[in-house]
C-alpha cells in the first residue's frame, strides 16, 4: 500500500523554488533627488553697524559697481552724491566709465540741480540728464542702474536706495539684479506688443523696460542711445515682471501698450494663480505716505482693489495691512532719529488728520525680536501672504 505524499509545511522552502525567490527582498533604494537651488535675484543692502552674521547675502554699492569690466553706467535716482557714486567704481578704471546720471530737478534755481552740476563738472566722464516732469509737483523717484561691460554683457539693477551714503549705510534697502545679459546673435525687429509675450518672461520684461525708457524722450532725446543699445541684448534669462510709473494720463484699458503704476500691478497680478484658503493678508510696506484724501476711496478703490486680483476669480477679499514705523521705533533704530529723514507723512491739516483716522486701524509693526537696534527701513514692498 502506497503511503500518501507528505504535504510540505508552509514554512519549509520549496525545493523546486529558485533560491533567489526564497530570500527576503528589500525595496530598491530611492534615488537621491538633487535639489536645484536657484539664487534669488533679490538682496538686501549691507548694514554697516550690524555684525557680518546679520548681513548674510547682503550687498554694498561697491559689490555692484567695482567690477573693472564695467564700461558704461546709466544711473537713475532721486538724490545723488556723485563722489560717493564714483568712489564705488574700481579705482583703476573709474575715470574710464561712461556715467549717465538721470535726475528730476528741472528748475534751474533748484539747489539740488546746482549741486549736481557743480559736482559732475569735476569728472570728465559724467553726463547729467533731466527727466521730463509734466506736473509741477512731480518728482523723479526711479532708482535703477543699467550697466554695460567690456565682455559684451549688460545688467539691469533696480533698487530702493537713493544714491547717497546714508541710504547705503544703516538703512534697509532692497536690490533686484538681472543676470548678466549677453548680446543677441542676430538682428531683431523690436516692434512687439506686450501682449505678445507672457508676464514674467524676459521678452515681456524687455518690452516694458524699453517702453519705460522711451517715456524719457517725450520732450527731448535722453534715453534713446540707451534703448537702442539694449535692443541688441538677450533678456531671456530674466524671470520677472516690471511694474514702473510714468507721469501723465494713461488709458488703463489699452492692453496693446505697457501699463504703468497701479494699472500695471493689476495687469500682472491677473496672471498669478492663487488658492482661497480662507484668511489671507496683503502687507504693504512704505516709507512715505502722501495726502490721500479725507476719505479712503483712493486707498480702497485705486490701490487695494488692484492688489486683490489674481488668475483665479471669485476669491475672498484679503485683509490689508500697512507697515509704517512709529516715532519710538525710529528712535531705537541704528541711526536713531536721524533715520527719520527718510520717513515722510503729514498730520497737520484737518484732512490729514482724517486720513490718519482710517489709516491707523490698518497700520502694523514688523516684529523685531533682536536685542540690538534694527536698521530703519527705506524699503518699498508689497507682500501677499496666503494662509
Amino acid at each position: 500500500m502506497n503511503r500518501p505524499v507528505k504535504r510540505q509545511r508552509m514554512e519549509e522552502p520549496d525545493a523546486q523554488t529558485p533560491e533567489s525567490l526564497q530570500r527576503s527582498i528589500s525595496p530598491p533604494k530611492k534615488r537621491d533627488r538633487k535639489l536645484t537651488v536657484v539664487k534669488s535675484p533679490w538682496q538686501l543692502t549691507w548694514i554697516r553697524d550690524l555684525p557680518e552674521g546679520d548681513n548674510q547675502d547682503a550687498v554694498t554699492l561697491k559689490d555692484l559697481l567695482s567690477d573693472p569690466l564695467i564700461s558704461e553706467c546709466w544711473e537713475f535716482n532721486f538724490l545723488h552724491d556723485i563722489p560717493f557714486l564714483m568712489n564705488s567704481f574700481d579705482p583703476d578704471t573709474r575715470h574710464l566709465v561712461k556715467v549717465h546720471l538721470v535726475h528730476g530737478f528741472w528748475k534751474r534755481e533748484d539747489a539740488n540741480r546746482i549741486a549736481l552740476e557743480n559736482a559732475s563738472s569735476e569728472f570728465e566722464n559724467i553726463k547729467t540728464h533731466i527727466a521730463p516732469m509734466p506736473e509741477m509737483f512731480g518728482t523723479h523717484h526711479s532708482k535703477m542702474m543699467i550697466l554695460f561691460r567690456h565682455d559684451g554683457t549688460a545688467q539691469v539693477i533696480i533698487h530702493t536706495a537713493n544714491m547717497i551714503p546714508k541710504d547705503w549705510t544703516n538703512m534697509s534697502n532692497g536690490v533686484w539684479k538681472s543676470p548678466l545679459l549677453p548680446k543677441l546673435s542676430g538682428a531683431q525687429n523690436f516692434q512687439a506688443s506686450p501682449e505678445d509675450h507672457s508676464v514674467g518672461s524676459g521678452q515681456r520684461f524687455k518690452i516694458d523696460l524699453l517702453n519705460y525708457l522711451k517715456a524719457y524722450d517725450r520732450r527731448k532725446i535722453i534715453c534713446k542711445p540707451l534703448t537702442d543699445k539694449l535692443t541688441h541684448y538677450d533678456f531671456s534669462s530674466i524671470k520677472a515682471a516690471l511694474v514702473a510709473s510714468v507721469p501723465g494720463k494713461h488709458d488703463a484699458r489699452d492692453m496693446s501698450e505697457t501699463s504703468w503704476g497701479w494699472a500695471a500691478l493689476k495687469r500682472c497680478l491677473q496672471h498669478v494663480p492663487c488658492q482661497d484658503h480662507g484668511d489671507s493678508d496683503i502687507v504693504v510696506q512704505v516709507s512715505s505716505i502722501a495726502t490721500l484724501g479725507a476719505k479712503d476711496d483712493w486707498l480702497q478703490k485705486t490701490l487695494f482693489e488692484p492688489l486683490t486680483r489674481s488668475k483665479n476669480p471669485g476669491l475672498g477679499r484679503p485683509r490689508f495691512k500697512v507697515v509704517f514705523p512709529t516715532a519710538d521705533e525710529i528712535r531705537r533704530s541704528l541711526d536713531g532719529y536721524a533715520s527719520g529723514g527718510s520717513i515722510h507723512t503729514k498730520i497737520q491739516s484737518s484732512q490729514q488728520a482724517k486720513q490718519l483716522e482710517y489709516l491707523r486701524p490698518i497700520f502694523h509693526h514688523w516684529a523685531n525680536d533682536s536685542p540690538r537696534g534694527a536698521s530703519e527701513s527705506n524699503l518699498y514692498a508689497v507682500l501677499g501672504l496666503f494662509a
